[in-house]
């Protein structure tokens, strides 16, 4: 490619363009005439190796984090080296970063978002992200007919562009023809210059030709292709919705639960607060048994009448049963 051949690179999920804005890199809708949109390809020495300067200011496309696979920013500066990949999407490419060291990351339109300078930064390759990972290059030269938002989203109009190539084409073939027929007229025109002619009038119908075929391989995608497009999308997009919801869901639970559990630790930290503040309680002494009454004591016996006789206190240890007292005389009264 040559370094004076600049390019529009442009975006598969919604036709936008890679711009050098104030903000950074950015995706942004179509501007006519707009250098900060155009991009120099420059060939490296590897096979579909490129570097991209942008015409308004010099800079050339850069991985600014070049250790990162995944959210790895965009800007410009000193020229870095980029490969390009063959895409799914007929004439697409995936535009990989060289620099990264971490793996394969390539440029990526966030989201694929239909709006105005759209977030740009690098990704891994997922199946899923495929219109957002990958591009198109066109050719800058071309502008007056280019409409990349557009897309040609009908047959109609597909058909009507072609034909009215088709006719320039024709009309550019039957001039050269008349051209041919003329200088044959010429008398002093030589049967080797005519035929030099002839060959070079072959020669560009042939590029003509070719020019309408590679222009009929590049077109858009039917208008079919485009609502597979623009249904895998929303579905992708509601997808990320839904995955936001739940996670926001959670969050809110798991938020509840803290809440919960801080209010049952204030809790106990109160009730401890509360315990240590109260004055200790006595502790109970045991009860002791009442003690046993003592047993009545015993009557003394009562005293013996006194009838004129003496009387002997019975010892204190007998082994037989005391019944009476002993009196000195002959018989007990």
């Amino acid at each position: 490619m040559s370094e004076q051949k600049a390019f529009y690179i442009v975006t598969v999920a919604g036709g936008k363009c890679l711009e050098n804005t104030a903000r950074g890199v950015l995706d942004c809708l179509p501007k006519d005439s707009n250098k900060s949109q155009h991009w120099v390809v420059e060939a490296g020495e590897e096979a579909n190796t490129v570097a991209f300067k942008n015409v308004a200011d010099g800079q050339y496309l850069r991985n600014n984090e070049p250790n990162k696979i995944n959210w790895g920013k965009i800007g410009v500066g000193e020229k870095q080296w980029w490969t390009l990949e063959q895409g799914k999407t007929p004439g697409s490419c995936a535009i990989r970063s060289n620099a990264c060291t971490s793996g394969k990351s390539y440029l990526n339109d966030f989201q694929g978002k239909y709006q105005d300078n759209n977030y740009v930064h690098m990704w891994q390759m997922e199946k899923s992200l495929e219109f957002w990972l990958t591009w198109y290059l066109k050719d800058a030269a071309d502008s007056a007919s280019f409409n990349p938002t557009q897309a040609k989203a009908n047959a109609e109009s597909d058909d009507s562009e072609l034909k009215a190539r088709e006719k320039a084409v024709a009309e550019k073939e039957e001039e050269l023809k008349k051209m041919t027929a003329d200088q044959k007229s010429k008398s002093d025109t030589s049967d080797e210059d005519l035929k030099a002619r002839e060959k070079a009038l072959a020669e560009k119908d042939e590029e003509l030709k070719k020019l309408i075929e590679d222009q009929k391989s590049k077109s858009d995608l039917s208008a079919e292709d485009l609502k597979a497009r623009e249904k895998a999308l929303t579905e992708k997009e509601e997808e990320l919705k839904k995955l936001e919801e739940q996670k926001k869901k959670d969050l809110e639970q798991r938020e509840a639960a803290l809440k919960k559990k801080e209010q049952e630790l204030a809790d106990q930290q109160a009730a401890q607060k509360k315990s240590a503040s109260e004055p200790a309680a006595k502790p109970q002494q045991p009860k002791q048994p009442a003690p046993k009454a003592a047993p009545p004591p015993k009557a003394a016996p009562a005293a013996p009448r006194d009838c004129g006789h003496k009387v002997y206190t019975p010892p204190r240890k007998l082994n037989r049963k005391v019944v009476g007292y002993l009196y000195d005389g002959a018989k007990a009264h």
